[in-house]
Parts: C-alpha cells; structure tokens; sequence
C-alpha cells in the first residue's frame, strides 16, 4: 500500500503569507514610530519644547483636549484664529481658556470636538462663534474621527496608521527631512491657530462686490415679523447639533457670538434667508438659560474702518481683545428686548455696506 504523499503550501499561498507578513511588519513599525514620537502629542506632552500644528489642526486639537490644563474653550472656525487665553484676564469667574478653533471648522466638527471635552473636563463657558459654518459634514474627507472617540482612545488607528502624520513625525526629528513637512509647526500653544496680519486685498473685494452691485441694489431683506424665507433645513441642523448640545449640558456656560465683518462684505454675504436664520438662532438661544449671546456687526467702530482686517471676515489681534473685553462687560450683548432694535440696526449696517461698495470699490476691480 502506497504512503499518502504529505501535501505542501503552493507557492502562491506561501507569496500570500509573506506579504500578509510584510505588511503586518510596515504598519507595525509606522504604528509605533509615530507612538514613539507623537508628534501631535496624542499620547503625552512633548518632552523639550513642545510645537503645535497650525495646518493640521484636527491631528492636533486631540492631544490638547487629552494632555494640557483648562477649564473653557473657544470653538468655532477661524473667525475666533486671533483669540489668546490671557484676552480673558478680566473675564469673571476666572476661567483658564484654551482656543480650540478649526479654521474651516464646521458644526459638526466643533460637536464632535465640544464632545470630546467634555470626556476629559468640567468645562466652565464655551465661547462659540456661529456664522459663516457649514453644519453637516466635514471641511475635509480626511478628519480624524478616531482621536475624539473614547473607544479608540488606546490605539486611534486613524493617528498610528496615518501617512501624513508620519512624516510629520519624521520631519520634526531629522533636520533633513523638515523641507517635507507639511505642519506649520509653532512654540506657543495660546497662538499657534493665529493668521499672519497683511493688508486687506482692495481689488479682490472690489470684484467680489461688483458682481452684486450688478445684480441691483437690494437685498430683499424682510420685515422682522416675516418667516417665510427661513430655511427649514438649516434650522434641523441647528436644532440636532447646537440647540442639542446646549440643552443637553445645562452646567456648561455657552457664550454664542456673531463675528464683526467688514461691512460692505456683511452686505454682500447676507440676504433674506441669512437674515431670518441669524434672527431665528438668537430667539432660539435666548430660551436657554445657560446662554449668552453676542452681535459684533454692531461694532461699527470696526466693522466701517477696512485697517481692521486681514480680508473681510478676518480681523486682526486688537478686534479680538475688545471683543474678549465686552464678553466680560456684557456690551454688545442680545437680549430679548434689543431683538427688534438690533433688527434694525442690522438692516441699517447692509445699507451702510452697499453705500461703501458703490462709493470706494466700485473702481478697484482689475
């Protein structure tokens, strides 16, 4: 009787068990070059000096939220870029600020952060500015998910497993490889999401505010008792992602702010349905009794005067330590009975911002 020849792997399942290997290999050696380095500090404070990212911010706020001291945040998109921590001295009870901006943050993206938080702190106040955000969905495809949920907060897989983070990691240990690096690196923690002051652009906002003035003068704004131009989709998402969160944390003090724009901007950008939602949202807000609410585009001493801005939705250093200082006065704060004035007032300052667009733009576009 013949003995039954013993049967071998093929030499294609041996191919497929080596290069299983193989890669099993590289994403353990990435996993823990970027554990062992850490560049945006996930896992635990830099030793040395520490370096905050300003383009990869999303990488960066993680570890933040995780390793550094505070009580309250400012979250928004880059409209908040120019806050410090020490802009809140006179602010009282004290809080110890940490600014936690995306610049192009969207709603979702600052939920999702404001989540995380609150996992690690007893938040005391959450300065949140909310104009100009897109609600759903991320700015970009490639948010980092992972690092704001606690049940990846062992082996966030989207940080170990990343290839922009790696040669972040690489970039800050070799000097050879920092040309590649991609971060933006900066020392200051209190500053490191702040933008470079340059003069504001004339011409680009002279074409951006002719293309309106072609379409005609008015805005079409409503009265203040008409709705009918609310977006009802914008006020589900403001409903599932601010008014939830807001309810959902009585004992966390929500200090809500529209932003000073510059004021012919402030006429190009809003119309009716702006208009409506901006006012819906205060109405909103002010049910709530653990909120506070600001109107900046009431500040015409900013909003009239173009040496304010680095472009027309971002003002300079100086415009946010006045307004750090009236979030501590109440100035510029809404109330229930200022609603229709300042109303009012806000349809004043678009035609304000048409009379500037048509008197000193109207010949800069090239």
């Amino acid at each position: 009787m013949r003995s039954k020849t013993p049967d071998h792997p093929s030499s294609a399942s041996i191919f497929l068990i080596c290069f299983a290997s193989g890669v099993l290999f590289i994403i353990l050696q990435v996993s823990l070059i970027i554990f062992y380095i850490d560049p945006f500090q996930f896992f635990r404070v830099a030793s040395g000096t520490p370096y905050f990212s300003q383009s990869m911010q999303r990488n960066q706020h993680a570890g933040i939220i995780r390793n550094y001291p505070f009580d309250s945040i400012i979250i928004g998109n880059s409209a908040g870029a120019m806050f410090e921590p020490s802009m809140f001295d006179a602010y009282s009870p004290k809080i110890e600020v940490q600014n936690l901006i995306f610049n192009g943050g969207t709603v979702n993206e600052n939920v999702i952060l404001l989540k995380s938080v609150l996992q690690y702190k007893e938040l005391k106040v959450v300065f949140w500015n909310v104009n100009g955000q897109q609600f759903e969905g991320y700015r970009w495809p490639t948010f980092p998910n992972c690092m704001y949920q606690q049940a990846w907060k062992y082996f966030p897989y989207c940080y170990l497993l990343n290839v922009d983070v790696l040669r972040e990691a690489v970039a800050l240990k070799s000097i050879y490889l920092k040309p590649f690096s991609e971060g933006a690196w900066v020392k200051h923690i209190d500053r490191f999401q702040q933008y470079v002051p340059m003069p504001l652009d004339r011409a680009e906002l002279s074409c951006q505010l002719q293309t309106k003035l072609a379409r005609g003068r008015t805005n079409n704004i409503l009265s203040f008792d008409d709705d009918s131009a609310l977006d009802q989709r914008s006020v589900r998402d403001f409903e599932s992602l601010i008014a939830s969160v807001v309810r959902d944390n009585p004992k966390v003090k929500f200090v809500f702010y529209f932003p000073p724009l510059y004021v012919p901007f402030f006429w190009q950008s809003v119309g009716k349905t702006e208009m409506q939602f901006r006012l819906y949202i205060k109405r909103r807000l002010l049910q709530f009794a653990n909120v506070e609410l600001y109107e900046f585009q009431a500040m015409t001493d900013v909003t009239h005067d173009v040496t304010k801005y680095r472009d027309s939705a971002h003002y300079y250093r100086e415009v946010a330590q006045e307004m750090a200082n009236d979030f501590a006065s109440g100035r510029y704060r809404v109330t229930e009975s200022r609603l229709r004035s300042g109303w009012d007032a806000l349809v004043g300052e678009l035609e304000v911002g048409h009379a500037i667009a048509q008197s000193e733009f109207k010949d800069l576009c090239h």
